[in-house]
């Protein structure tokens, strides 16, 4: 059989395995009658009202869970309806249709905006593919000391960069399976094979039973590899069906080499490596779509979660003896594994979705704005320190509105420490205090960044919002607006960045997305596109020269959640604002729950998302707290499928 033969050979295999691709198992469709009888009156209500807001409301209002239109009765929702000329398209909805919007829209009395619902198992879970990160860690461990991401070099960047399905910032929810993604998997199976094949030092480290170096492997001795090297690559025992198609691939070769290379590819390209696949669960008593998660299935997601990639050896030998089932030894896992540094490697990846750290533009000041500091690696030193806050407030275990409000920073670079007017730090990590006027992420380097002379308060303000408060802020369409309607306003020497930009955004077509987004930018005005502290705006031509000093006008009306918030002035007060809103708090958890869940929140998740609200809204509420009762939740070990 030629090479090429015996290469296709080997694909089909695998091909024959994975038909499925995107789907999973068949299970039971939920009929609506079916999940009434597991819900109240009162949830079934809620459920109905969310949707009637989803499909009526919910444009102007924001989502249910930003609106400020709560504890609006039945009465007042049909007063607004005939009164307010906006609202007279929904006179079509029925008055059974307004009071379940009026349910819908009540808030505990305690405000945690999630609702417990009484049927409280999780929401459908979809089958996730590994993300690009995840198959690269999974790599690494899997070969550790043979093969190094290094030597596949250009087979992994044939990978194309992950982004979050379903409108999701996070590539751990990734779904989707292009002809680019599964190429590039093809390739890196057909690689490491190779260097396994060709490399006997290589192959050794890897097929390390002794019975490889008799003349003839027998089938005993492949096997015995196979169920201790095929259980950590699929993160479960092997079936009897897998131990034949793995011995069948072996057997594609003609020697031991040969058989390694075609038996390694076949493993990198079945589907419980390449996929999250939880089927192997018990269905969760009096339901049909619900799973208790097995042994290996648990083991498998903390490990994610934490680290981004499989179990170890401890956390495997916790699956083998079912230990990890019980809830004590869960939370002990989670805990070691959270003292990791690959805990820290994990939670960087969220946060740098999460304060959208990777779309930083390329530094193009001019030699007249930026003075004496260099740009050599200015959005990388700004990002690490950003990173290194987070590591400090997470892994620290401090409260979360120190996110918001802290001082303490960690400035390694005398670049950075010049753009924040202090003095190196002597210490080994950096940390320092920032001066006055800084306060948590909002005012950070990273946070601040425009790549340019001027800034971009239009882009702190969504970020701002998207991302802290988690409000939707739709995009224009460039079709139904005049030329010109998308691009930065000119400079004018007698006008600030604000004056410009509100002129730019006061248009009808503008205002309702603007008047979101503009006061949030504007508070930060006090710091300019490098992130300098200033109390005036300097305006340049382009040879560099002055042309203007104008003061900047900090103050605002934030509107973070209502239109009759408190006023505030600068960063600090911004900041402030911000970490005392329910919304910061209840973003949080969504994002989190977005990230480790790896799907939204819905109304179902709504036991999970509550619970962790409460962890937070403690005085000593703390990230690392949340986190852990995330995984100590019930809904952490279930998984709920139906088609």
């Amino acid at each position: 059989m030629h090479k090429r033969q015996k290469s296709l050979y080997a694909i089909f295999l695998i091909l024959l395995m994975v038909p499925f691709q995107n789907c999973g198992p068949s299970f039971e469709v939920i009929k609506q009658s079916d999940m009434n009888s597991v819900m109240s009156e009162t949830d079934v209500l809620v459920k109905k009202g969310q949707a009637l807001y989803e499909k009526n409301c919910m444009g102007c209002h924001s989502p249910m869970i930003q609106s400020t239109k709560t504890n609006r009765s039945a009465t007042k929702i049909t007063e607004a309806i005939n009164n307010i000329s906006q609202m007279t398209h929904l006179k079509s909805l029925s008055a059974s249709d307004i009071q379940a919007i009026a349910v819908a829209l009540e808030r505990r009395s305690d405000g945690n905006p999630f609702t417990c619902l009484a049927d409280r198992s999780p929401s459908n879970d979809a089958l996730r593919r590994l993300s690009r990160d995840e198959y690269l860690n999974t790599l690494s461990d899997l070969f550790e000391g043979a093969v190094s991401l290094s030597e596949l070099q250009a087979q992994v960047n044939l990978f194309p960069l992950d982004v979050g399905d379903d409108g999701m910032p996070f590539d751990r929810a990734s779904r989707t399976v292009t002809s680019g993604i599964f190429s590039a998997q093809v390739s890196i199976a057909e690689k490491v094979g190779d260097l396994l094949a060709t490399n006997a030092t290589k192959r050794q480290r890897i097929y390390s039973e002794s019975c490889f170096t008799a003349s003839t492997v027998t089938d005993a001795c492949v096997n015995t590899f196979v169920q201790r090297f095929g259980k950590k690559a699929l993160r479960r025992p092997v079936t009897g069906g897998e131990q034949s198609l793995f011995l069948n691939a072996y057997r594609i070769g003609e020697n031991h080499a040969e058989g390694s290379r075609y038996l390694t590819r076949v493993l990198l390209l079945h589907p419980s490596f390449l996929y999250h696949t939880e089927f192997n669960g018990t269905l969760a008593e009096g339901k049909s779509d619900l799973y208790n998660l097995s042994a290996y299935e648990l083991a498998s997601r903390l490990s994610f979660l934490i680290t981004g990639s499989i179990p170890d050896a401890a956390l495997t030998a916790k699956a083998d003896d079912q230990s990890i089932l019980k809830a004590e030894v869960l939370s002990q896992e989670a805990t070691r594994l959270l003292a990791s540094n690959k805990a820290k490697s994990s939670f960087r990846r969220f946060y740098r979705k999460y304060l959208v750290l990777d779309n930083l533009k390329a530094p193009t000041y001019s030699a007249a704005f930026r003075e004496s500091i260099s740009t050599s690696n200015l959005n990388e030193d700004a990002v690490e320190e950003m990173l290194s806050f987070t590591d400090y407030i997470t892994l620290n275990n401090r409260p979360l509105p120190e996110m918001l409000n802290s001082r303490v920073a960690f400035v390694k670079s005398a670049n950075l420490a010049s753009v924040y007017g202090i003095a190196p730090s002597s210490s080994a990590d950096g940390q320092v205090t920032l001066p006055a006027g800084r306060a948590g992420i909002m005012t950070r380097v990273g946070f601040l960044l425009s790549g340019n002379d001027t800034t971009n308060p239009i882009h702190r303000g969504f970020v701002t919002r998207s991302s802290l408060l988690c409000d939707e802020i739709g995009s224009p369409d460039p079709t139904k607006l005049p030329p010109g309607s998308l691009e930065h306003p000119p400079l004018d020497p007698n006008l600030s960045t604000r004056q410009r930009w509100t002129v730019k955004t006061s248009a009808p077509a503008c205002i309702g997305c603007h008047s979101q987004i503009n006061p949030l930018g504007f508070a930060l005005e006090g710091f300019d596109g490098m992130g300098r502290a200033r109390a005036q705006e300097t305006v340049f031509n382009s040879s560099g020269t002055v042309i203007a000093r104008i003061p900047v006008d900090t103050k605002v009306s934030p509107n973070i959640a209502s239109e009759s918030e408190r006023g505030v002035d600068g960063g600090s007060e911004l900041s402030a604002a911000v970490a005392e809103s329910q919304k910061f708090n209840a973003c949080f958890v969504k994002k989190w729950h977005q990230f480790a869940m790896r799907k939204k929140v819905d109304p179902q998740d709504g036991c999970m998302a509550s619970q962790l609200y409460e962890v937070l809204q403690r005085p000593d509420g703390t990230p690392l707290e949340m986190i852990k009762s995330l995984i100590n939740h019930p809904n952490f070990r279930q998984r709920r499928q139906s088609l």
